[in-house]
């Protein structure tokens, strides 16, 4: 990987430099590439903090004015849900920012395939702060304190009364306080090093223009601002489907990325920023097999959830799975192993 495809933060210079060095790699290889700029409120952080700042608050006032503190955290609780995707409501008040989605066509061939399978990766590196080391996620913290808070205010306006119900407010009220801190720290946390994700999509890619599946074709999708709720793979979900792309067209692969050996479905069953959906069954059927066809890879299932991009198609109604990545060529080995048993699954 060459310097000027060192990414960096979402919508900022650096990303923008490798998206147009990886453009140039994809066109290189003989496909037809798009960069599209995509506008984007990346501040999801300040709406969330703003919303659990006032939770904290309104417990503390909560004490002598129960009323005026249900009012407050219940406020907090509905703006921070209706700040989530799709609607992302509150941050329509903040300034946005250009990401670059680099889109790369499957390449042409004759005849139609009934599905075409997205190959996606984020084009930026995601910051490495404190909102990581929350178990769960950082909004399982804001939120559900929220809920909590206000729950603990209505029982004070129903004459609920004590010390027991003070140090019961008193939990989700140092969780609002930690997620306080995780979502302000946000803004000045380093970036987390490394595009294993993109190089295994571009190694992977490469091998499939060679020897094409039969059944399936191939497109290639680096989102920009991936590290902000998947504003880039959002925006281009939705402009495909304003175009006439169906979930019963596609089969979408984000590659997340990992930390090393061995390589892993991160999260591959199961995504959400909140609740866990189920990720989509034949999908998740076909990397089991796809891991059974390279067994040399090691490739193991991940505990938990990816709260990712791939939550983000899940919940969105697009048929998806995560991969969290390794070693960027065991990586492409198992992509173009999983390619072929889509190919397979479609033939059948």
């Amino acid at each position: 990987m060459t310097v000027t495809e060192q990414s960096g933060p979402a919508a900022g210079d650096a990303e923008r430099r490798a998206a147009i060095a990886r453009a140039g790699r994809l066109r290189a290889a003989g496909r037809e590439v798009r960069i599209t700029t995509v506008w984007v409120r990346t501040a999801w952080w300040l709406v969330q903090a703003l919303c659990a700042a006032a939770g904290v608050g309104a417990s503390v006032v909560s004490v002598a004015h129960p009323i005026i503190g249900a009012a407050v955290a219940g406020g907090a609780l509905l703006i921070a849900l209706t700040d989530l995707p799709p609607l992302a409501l509150a941050r329509r008040l903040t300034f946005a920012r250009a990401t670059e989605n680099v889109v790369a066509a499957p390449p042409d061939r004759a005849g139609e395939r009934p599905v075409v399978l997205v190959l996606t990766a984020s084009g930026d590196l995601p910051r490495r702060g404190l909102r990581q080391r929350l178990p769960g996620g950082v909004l399982r913290w804001s939120i559900g304190g929220l809920a909590l808070v206000t729950a603990c205010c209505g029982g004070r306006i129903g004459g609920v009364d004590g010390t027991w119900i003070g140090l019961l407010q008193l939990v989700p009220t140092l969780a609002l306080l930690a997620a306080l801190l995780a979502l302000l720290d946000e803004a000045v946390a380093d970036v987390q090093p490394g595009d294993t994700a993109v190089e295994a999509i571009l190694l992977a890619a490469r091998e499939l223009d060679a020897d094409p599946p039969t059944q399936i074709d191939v497109a290639i999708l680096l989102a920009g601002a991936g590290d902000r709720q998947a504003a880039g793979l959002r925006a281009w979900l939705a402009a495909r489907r304003a175009r006439g792309l169906t979930p019963a067209d596609a089969a979408i692969v984000h590659v997340e990325r990992g930390s090393g050996q061995p390589l892993e479905l991160g999260g591959w069953e199961r995504g959400g920023l909140l609740l866990g959906g189920r990720l989509h069954p034949q999908l998740i059927t076909a990397a089991r097999q796809a891991a059974g066809r390279e067994p040399a890879l090691r490739a193991v299932r991940a505990a938990g959830r990816t709260q990712g991009p791939a939550a983000q198609a899940c919940s969105a109604g697009w048929p998806v799975i995560a991969v969290k990545a390794g070693d960027g060529a065991e990586t492409s080995a198992f992509l173009v192993a999983l390619a072929r048993e889509l190919d397979d699954l479609v033939k059948r």
